[in-house]
Formats: C-alpha cells, structure tokens, sequence
C-alpha cells in the first residue's frame, strides 16, 4: 500500500472533524488508505447506517394522578406516538416517553417545580447509579418533581432526503405535554426548568423558541452544550478563514438538511431565560486550522459557551454564564454541583 499523500491525509482530518461535530462517533472515517477524496475518506453518516422501518411509537397518555406503587420511584408515561431506531444505541428501539418522578418529603404536599433532564447520546432516559446521585437526589431534596425524556436530535436523527424537516421539537412536545398535565401531576407550570449534557443540550435551542413551549421554560443548565448545530457558525466562529471552505463543502454534502438544524446563538433575544453551561475543557479563545481542531472535541467545543453568552450581551440581557475547566472532565458529581441551587434563583414566586 503507498503511504498516504498529503490530500489523504487532509480528506481524513476533515472527515474526522465532521464526525465529531455531528455528534457522531469517528468509527465512519477512514484511515489514509483511500483514494484521497473526501467521499471515499468517510462512510455514510452514522444515523444513516442504522435507519430502518421505525419501530411502532405509544400512545399518549393523561395521568390521573402522581400516586406512584409502592415498588416504584417514577411513573413512565408516553408524551408522543413516534417510535424509531436509536443509531447511537446500535439501532435500539425508542419511543417518545418519560419517566416522571414527583416530588417527595413536604413538597408532595404542594405544587412542585420540576426540573426535565435530557440526556446525551449512548443513553437512554433510565437513570444509572451515578445520575441519581447528582441529578435525581438534589431535585428531590431541593423540593422539585423530575421527568427524564426520551427525544429525537435534529442532527443525530435527521431524515437523509434533502429538504426534509428535521426532529428539532420532541423537548418542546414533552414539556408541553407535562404543562398539560400540571394539575395531575402536581407541578407548577411557571417553575420549569431544562438541565441536559450533550445531546440534551437541545435544551438550550428548545428554551429560547417562545412559540414552541408555553409557558416558558424559566432557565437551563447544560453540560457541553453546542450552542448551533449550523456548519456555518462552526466555520466562521472557530475556523481559520483558508479551512472554512473545504469544512463547509465537506459538512453540506454530508447534511443535505443542514440549513434546518438551528442555532441557539442566532435566536437569542433580550428576554431570554437564564442560561449557565459548563464544559469539561478550557475555553481556546482563537480559531484553528482544520488540523488543530480535530485535536479537540469539536462536538463539546468549549467556546460555544462564549459564543452564546456574547450573544445574549448584544441582546443586552447578561442571563448567561459559563464555566470551562478541565476539573470537570469525567466528574460528574463536579460538573452537576449546584444545578439546582441555579434554578432556585431563577425560580418564579
């Protein structure tokens, strides 16, 4: 086999960037061993290879009440009818579903503000040993109802036909369907709040699209949020100018849909809600050449954070904060540490 030219080389760097910042693993990209061009460099995306014939949904359902077995801390209770195959869960089958955990202790007696957690891809909404230690445990003991969600990603779930609309609003469905059912519940409609990492920082987008969940969502926290699923803010805001169009042409063709993903950033207007974000790595504060960025976790790009929260300065709201420091990184119980103590300041009377 020749050694890799220096177009080989390139065509990997790019497809290994893409992968990365589409929220899909790296397993697709070649080694140098290909012709040099970048459609031979990469397989079809990820959430391609898994598509099959959906799995059937569930059918939405209204609780009658929050009293739960006595064998059970949660109820789980369909908010949607949509079924499909998860790619990053080697094509499992997912419904559109919640688990709901009401409140507990004092609390049980009153309305409740409830937190929703979205989770990030490789996960499911079940909650493992270490998410009820930093995320189930402070909700309850803070006085809060909690739901975790089961929802589609407009990226890692995207139709592969062009022009087609992209899954951006399974969130907003639940959290609709929770207010609708406040009163069973026993939640405070005016006192909801998003926490998610990842993938679940669809959360973040979700919070600041007023015509989609009423009412509104009062603040999100969000673990390595990206903050624009669009390729042209990713070029523009972190990309030396000579790699921006190589990246662009590469992220387009891969992503026939990609002018309907979304941006936070571009959405954020002066009555925004309350944003804090935390990432695992400091901030790099400079743009990078292609080769530079595939060294870092373009998904998880600490400077998203500084991206939004310049934005809510220009929409002269300073409701956003962030936090970059690589303590966090693989610290889950670091990276969560006080999640609800930032929902109490923003909770409404």
């Amino acid at each position: 086999m020749p050694p890799p030219t220096a177009r080989d080389l390139r065509a990997t760097t790019l497809c290994r960037l893409i992968a990365s910042t589409l929220t899909l693993g790296l397993a697709a990209c070649g080694g140098a061993d290909n012709d040099g061009s970048f459609a031979t460099a990469a397989a079809p995306l990820a959430h391609t290879q898994a598509q099959t014939e959906a799995p059937p949904g569930c059918t939405p359902t209204a609780p009658a009440t929050r009293t739960l077995s006595p064998d059970k801390d949660h109820n789980t209770l369909c908010w949607g009818d949509v079924g499909w195959s998860e790619p990053t869960l080697d094509g499992a089958a997912l419904q559109q579903n919640l688990d709901f955990y009401p409140a507990t202790g004092s609390a049980a007696a009153t309305t409740a503000p409830l937190i929703v957690w979205a989770h990030p891809n490789g996960r499911t909404k079940a909650l493992d040993a270490t998410l009820r230690d930093t995320l189930l445990k402070p909700a309850l003991l803070g006085g809060y109802a909690f739901a975790s969600l089961e929802f589609r990603h407009p990226v890692v779930n995207a139709p592969t036909q062009p022009n087609s609309p992209v899954p951006h609003t399974d969130i907003a469905q639940a959290l609709n369907y929770l207010v609708a059912h406040a009163s069973a519940l026993q939640v405070d409609p005016r006192n909801i709040f998003l926490v998610g990492q990842s993938r679940g920082t669809l959360g973040v987008w979700t919070a600041l699209q007023p015509p989609l969940t009423s009412p509104r969502v009062r603040a999100v926290f969000g673990v390595n949020a990206q903050t624009s699923y669009d390729g042209n803010d990713f070029a523009q805001w972190f990309l030396v100018e000579p790699a921006r169009d190589d990246f662009l042409r590469a992220f387009n063709r891969k992503n026939p849909n990609a002018d309907r993903y979304g941006s936070a950033v571009r959405d954020v207007t002066r009555n925004a809600p309350a944003v804090h974000l935390r990432y695992d790595s400091p901030v790099v504060g400079q743009q990078l050449t292609l080769a530079q960025m595939q060294q870092q976790d373009a998904l998880h790009y600490p400077d998203f954070g500084p991206a939004l929260c310049k934005a809510y300065t220009q929409a002269q709201s300073n409701a956003c904060s962030y936090d970059a420091d690589s303590r966090y990184h693989d610290r889950p119980d670091l990276v969560y540490e006080g999640y609800v103590r930032f929902f109490d300041r923003h909770r409404a009377p």
